[in-house]
């Protein structure tokens, strides 16, 4: 049985990667949806999204598809995974993230945890405490920017 789903494939890929590729490694994942987005080819980027039922296994092809995403990235990236038909939102969206490096990916999740923390929080300190904690955190976690967003 299927559920209607979402699937955001964000990443940037190495320079000697070809657009076919790509589009070998994505297709399982992306054949017979509804496309939107594109692969710049002149700066390896991607933003696609797809839709459409998908099949109890989908899950596990875009874990294999993240993995095999990660031997082609030059930096880290995504697949978000949205079920329309799970009333639970904890469990309505995925992440798949895949990188150049196990390393890379673990600094990335940090970065953007941590950056997203500081953003929720801004509002509510005043702004010397707010500038205290993300000068705190930045020492810990280099990459915190100062505006409180990934890098």
């Amino acid at each position: 049985m299927g559920y209607y789903m979402k699937t955001n494939i964000v990443g940037k890929f190495r320079d000697d990667v070809t657009h076919e590729q790509f589009w070998k490694v994505i297709s399982p994942v992306i054949d017979g949806y509804e496309i939107e987005g594109n692969y710049d080819e002149s700066t390896r980027c991607v933003n696609l999204t797809a839709y459409g039922q998908a099949s109890g296994g989908y899950y596990d092809e875009l874990s294999e598809v993240a993995k095999e995403l990660g031997k082609l990235s030059a930096e880290v990236g995504w697949i978000s995974l949205y079920n329309y038909d799970d009333p639970n939102l904890e469990d309505a969206i995925s992440d798949f993230y895949f990188g150049p490096s196990e390393e890379a990916i673990q600094k990335y999740k940090s970065v953007s945890a941590v950056s997203h923390a500081l953003s929720m929080i801004r509002g509510h300190v005043p702004a010397e405490t707010f500038e205290a904690v993300r000068g705190l955190l930045a020492q810990a976690i280099p990459g915190i920017a100062g505006d409180a967003q990934p890098e």
